[in-house]
């Protein structure tokens, strides 16, 4: 019995020995740790700048050698975003239920939800962040929710923070689309004259046939410039303020191009059938079913349609 309790007295003062003797030499070897920390960090900024995967090791190097465990999650999240990682959204959101945020992070964030389409989100993302961010995201951030803004048909918002942007010495090259958008939907053809040089032909042409139209013609005329923009959720918007001069049958149609333009093909699908049982015989939803069932990869369905087209 006694050998026994010897034994584990032995074996706990060896424990202690050993751990307090690596906890002293841990401390011991700090400067050089610290250096080695910034070293592989060094390494990481220079990779990850070239979009280069090897960042993700030195980051593991950095945290080994004592990288403290929030900053190496933050680091790694945002990293696994810019290099396109799948596994990016996942640790953003682990990010934000863990509270372990920065405006980086936000930012990132809400791009993502910007991208996937989900501006709510997005929006509420954007509007966590702090004043203190670098002039060059702010003025990401201010672009972003003026598109936000605009496919809410919040028009005021969109001047404000076209506003707050110009202000923030964002590049007029950025802005001219918003601000010529804009001008677009309130009407402002004196203002639309003035910007529409800025585009290429094709689109400064297009503007320049709205001005011959009227009534319902001027509206579908106008919603399909803003898809031509790029802008169609702007340009559902606006249809949608329009619907009571326009025929359902257009609304639907607009609103499945730029679903289509959006990629998201089921939808444009849903309008197109609904088009369809309003007027069969329309022949530009026969061409855009070929596109939306390519892009749905239904092919016999895609084949049925051209075989109307012949």
């Amino acid at each position: 019995m006694k050998k026994t309790i010897y034994k584990i007295i032995f074996a706990l003062l060896l424990f202690f020995l050993i751990v307090g003797g690596g906890f002293g030499v841990w401390q011991y070897m700090e400067p050089a740790r610290v250096k080695s920390q910034e070293m592989y960090l060094n390494d990481m900024e220079r990779l990850w700048e070239a979009k280069d995967s090897e960042a993700l090791w030195e980051l593991e190097k950095a945290y080994f050698v004592g990288l403290g465990h929030v900053e190496y999650r933050q680091k790694r999240a945002l990293l696994l975003y810019d290099l396109g990682d799948l596994r990016a959204k996942k640790e953003l959101e682990e990010l934000v239920d863990k509270g372990w945020v920065s405006d980086k992070v936000y930012f990132a964030c809400g791009e993502m939800s910007f991208r996937e389409g989900d501006y709510e989100m997005a929006e509420e993302y954007f509007k966590n962040m702090s004043d203190a961010v670098s002039v060059d995201i702010q003025g990401k951030v201010l672009l972003y929710l003026t598109h936000i803004a605009g496919s809410y048909g919040n028009w005021e918002e969109v001047t404000n923070y076209l506003d707050q942007a110009k202000n923030d010495n964002v590049s007029k090259e950025d802005t001219v689309i918003y601000d010529l958008a804009l001008a677009l939907v309130l009407g402002d053809w004196q203002m639309v004259e003035v910007l529409m040089g800025s585009q290429d032909i094709i689109l400064r042409e297009k503007i320049g046939e709205v001005f011959e139209y009227v009534d319902m013609a001027y509206y579908l005329a106008v919603a399909d410039v803003l898809m031509d923009m790029d802008l169609s959720d702007w340009s559902r918007q606006y249809l949608q303020e329009a619907s009571n001069v326009i025929a359902k049958k257009d609304i639907y149609k607009l609103y499945a191009k730029s679903y289509l333009q959006e990629g998201n093909c089921r939808l444009s699908l849903d309008y197109l059938k609904m088009v369809e049982d309003i007027d069969s015989t329309d022949g530009e939803v026969n061409k855009m079913l070929v596109e939306v069932y390519q892009c749905l990869g239904l092919e016999e369905w895609k084949v049925w349609e051209e075989s109307k087209l012949s």
